[in-house]
């Protein structure tokens, strides 16, 4: 388990880490204002086995002494900081001191190991960021209202597939009957612009939990940007079942590229971006609905392209 407390911190990167936290050593972490206890906070970090003490045995429930890792060891809290910030948001909890606790770990933890600049990667959602809701197109051409839902409205991918797959079935729908309503979806206005723009300044992914089947018409209006996504099991014109490239796909995207020493600028709108956000470096909101924005202060809430784009270019310079 990583142990370096701030009491005793180790040389090498640990001053450096303990100053961009803005703790001195010997310094406790105040966890009040975040809803956390330091026993929980302990706990949350103790599955990604990360030591963080609480101070409870000096009269300080909500104080933590926080392990600072050595250099060798930064990727494995820059991941562990990851996989709590995103539990911390679904259970209506900040982190503590976000500014401090969160960003600026990330901006310590945003270089490579001789120091240098990273190279730049941008990841973006697709529906209700670059193209409409394609099952809310479906669902207006088919009068089937219950297609309206999407990850703005609920959080588990698998019961809103399940939920899709059996109205399909109910209504008799083929892939045909939805390759004919996607043929008619075009990207929203300003997109494509956004998009040129935007690749001749960096690289740009697409990191979608549509499917290749729906994805390859909107790709070629797109200009064909590069796009991660999953795949429809189609048996004589049925969708009888999907398949996920892996779970949580966005978020382990992400990671990669930082594991492969990109800084990651990362944009969506709903429920299933925030893991993805939350592993960038920077990440935006973007045509979000109240609901998300509500849930997820944590990011900086966009509409329009051109704010969005400014906000990026900032970003990567």
């Amino acid at each position: 388990m990583t142990s370096v407390p701030v009491s005793g911190a180790h040389g090498g990167d640990g001053p450096r880490l303990a100053a961009a936290l803005g703790l001195a050593p010997g310094e406790v972490l105040d966890l009040s204002a975040s809803g956390w206890t330091g026993a929980t906070l302990r706990n949350a970090f103790a599955h990604e086995r990360i030591l963080v003490r609480d101070c409870a045995s000096f009269g300080l429930p909500r104080h933590v002494r926080i392990a600072l890792p050595r250099e060798h060891e930064h990727e494995h809290l820059r991941d562990a900081l990851v996989t709590v910030t995103s539990q911390a948001s679904r259970r209506g909890l900040t982190m503590p001191e976000d500014s401090r606790f969160r960003e600026q770990t990330s901006d310590v933890l945003s270089t490579t190991a001789s120091g240098g600049p990273l190279q730049s990667i941008v990841t973006l959602d697709l529906e209700g960021v670059l193209v409409p809701e394609i099952w809310i197109a479906v669902a207006e051409k088919t009068g089937i209202e219950a297609l309206r839902r999407t990850t703005r409205d609920e959080p588990d991918y698998d019961v809103l597939m399940r939920g899709r797959l059996a109205l399909l079935d109910q209504h008799s729908l083929k892939m045909s009957d939805i390759e004919a309503v996607i043929a008619e979806v075009k990207p929203l206005d300003g997109a494509c612009e956004f998009l040129d723009a935007l690749r001749e300044t960096t690289q740009v992914l697409i990191l979608s939990d549509t499917f290749e089947q729906f994805a390859r018409p909107l790709m070629r209006q797109l200009g064909w940007p590069a796009v991660w996504c999953h795949r429809l099991v189609v048996e004589n014109d049925r969708i009888v079942d999907y398949r996920l490239r892996t779970p949580d796909q966005k978020r382990k995207a992400v990671m990669a590229l930082r594991e492969l020493n990109y800084r990651v600028i990362s944009a969506g709108d709903s429920y299933n971006d925030t893991t993805m956000l939350a592993a960038a470096h920077a990440g935006f909101l973007f045509h979000a609905p109240d609901n998300v924005r509500r849930e997820f202060p944590q990011f900086r809430a966009l509409d329009e392209f051109g704010d969005l784009l400014r906000h990026i270019t900032t970003e990567l310079t």
